[in-house]
C-alpha cells in the first residue's frame, strides 16, 4: 500500500504488462480513479498527469517467472492489461490468477479505444505503439495533438 499527497491509503494497484520479443515490461499504478467503465467518454478521462506515474516498475527476461512473482508479491491488484508483440509466458495468467488477479485484459484489435486508428492497415498494428499512442493522448489532455515516438528494436513514428 501507498499514501497519496492527503495521506489516504491506496489500497490496490493497476497493473500494466508490455511483452516484447525477449524482455517483459510492468509498472504497477495506484488505482485511485477505480475501475475504467468506458473509455470513449472524453467527459470520464482523468488528465492528472500525477496520477499516471509508476509506483513500481519491472524489466525482466521472459523466463524470469520468479522475479514476477517477487514484483506483485506484496501488492493488492484490482486490474492488469497485457500487451504482447510476441507469445505471452505460459507461466504468467496461472501467475496473476494464483495471485488473485482475476480482472486481466489482453490487448488486441477489439480493445475499446479512445482514439480513432487510422492505421492503413489496422490489424497490423502492434498492441504496443497503440498503448503508447492512448498514453500519449491521455498525457496531452485528451485534446492537443500528439507525437508519441516509440522506441524498441526500431523507431516507430
Amino acid at each position: 500500500m501507498i499514501l497519496k499527497e492527503n495521506q489516504d491509503i491506496i489500497k490496490y494497484m493497476q497493473l500494466t504488462i508490455d511483452i516484447g520479443n525477449s524482455s517483459l515490461k510492468a509498472a504497477l499504478f495506484p488505482d485511485i480513479a477505480g475501475p475504467v467503465t468506458n473509455v470513449s467518454d472524453k467527459e470520464e478521462q482523468s488528465t492528472d498527469i500525477a496520477s499516471l506515474s509508476p509506483f513500481k516498475t519491472l524489466r525482466i527476461d521472459l523466463s524470469d517467472q520468479d522475479t514476477f512473482k517477487a514484483y506483485i508479491s506484496s501488492e493488492s491488484i484490482a486490474s492488469c492489461i497485457v500487451s504482447s508483440t510476441s507469445d505471452i509466458p505460459s507461466w504468467l495468467m496461472p501467475e496473476l490468477e494464483s495471485h488473485g488477479v482475476s480482472n486481466v485484459h489482453i490487448m488486441d484489435g477489439s480493445t475499446p479505444l479512445p482514439i480513432t486508428n487510422l492505421y492503413s492497415t489496422p490489424s497490423t498494428l502492434g498492441t504496443d505503439r497503440i498503448a503508447g499512442v492512448v498514453g500519449g493522448y491521455f498525457m496531452a489532455g485528451c485534446i492537443h495533438p500528439v507525437l508519441c515516438i516509440d522506441i524498441g528494436t526500431d523507431i516507430s513514428y
